[in-house]
């Protein structure tokens, strides 16, 4: 798919589903506003449509098409599921943990609805 300014915010995201961070970063609601194509979601917001079209284009190149998940077997995307970001959550639930007992034995004395 080539990413222009007629396309739907909701084909960009199924599409190139790594270009939701760019929409979020251009405040571009492509849940409920998906239908609206990407002109008229950046005139919504009276917006140059540029910078998001460009850094759209640019994320798409460095997509994957191997990340392609429409058409794998469930039983692939399961696997992919858990072994990259389960672990991925599992790794950042780890430090969030870490980081939080830190928090408490350095200021729970002091603030104690961080014990909480």
């Amino acid at each position: 798919m080539t990413i222009t300014a007629e396309s739907t915010v909701r084909d960009i995201v199924v599409e190139t589903p790594t270009a939701i961070s760019v929409l979020e970063r251009f405040g571009i609601d492509y849940c409920c506003g998906g239908s609206h194509t990407l002109a008229e979601a950046r005139s919504k917001r009276a917006q140059s449509l540029a910078p998001v079209l460009n850094e759209l284009i640019l994320q798409q190149n460095q997509s994957n098409p191997e990340d392609d998940w429409r058409g794998a077997p469930l039983r692939d995307l399961i696997n992919h599921i858990v072994h990259t970001h389960h672990a991925f959550a599992r790794t950042q639930l780890d430090l969030i943990n870490e980081l939080t007992t830190k928090v408490v034995l350095r200021h729970g004395n002091t603030h104690l609805e961080v014990r909480q």
